[in-house]
C-alpha cells in the first residue's frame, strides 16, 4: 500500500470556508437582556442572600459537605449544614435571620 500524504486541517479549512461548506457559527445560549455588573453587595441586610458549599475528605476517607448561606451585606453566615452524605435544598434553608444552625446528623 502507497503511503499518502498527510492531509493539513488548515488548508481542509481554508478550501471549505472559500466554497462555503462551514457550518454557521452561532452563540451557545441567547445573549440576556439584564447585564450583570459584578456587583453583588448590597446597602443593608436581608436584601440579597448568596449560598455555596465545599466537601472534603477526613482521616478515614469518609466525605464531609458542608453548605452554607451567606446574607450578601455583611457576609453573616445566615444557616449552614455539615453532613456526609448528601444534602438538598431544604437543609440549608433560612426562614429567619436568627435561624441556629445545625448538622444533618450527629457530629462525631
Amino acid at each position: 500500500m502507497l503511503a499518502q500524504p498527510r492531509v493539513n486541517a488548515k488548508r481542509v479549512y481554508r478550501v471549505m470556508r472559500r466554497h462555503g461548506l462551514l457550518l454557521e457559527h452561532r452563540p451557545r445560549h441567547a445573549s440576556s437582556t439584564r447585564r450583570h455588573d459584578g456587583k453583588v453587595a448590597v446597602d443593608s441586610s436581608n436584601m440579597r442572600w448568596c449560598s455555596d458549599g465545599f466537601e472534603f475528605r477526613c482521616d478515614a476517607g469518609v466525605p464531609l459537605r458542608v453548605v452554607f448561606a451567606l446574607d450578601c451585606c455583611d457576609r453573616e453566615a445566615m444557616s449552614w449544614v455539615a453532613s456526609t452524605g448528601g444534602y438538598t435544598g431544604d437543609m440549608v434553608c433560612v426562614t429567619s435571620c436568627f435561624k441556629p444552625s445545625r448538622t444533618a446528623s450527629p457530629a462525631r
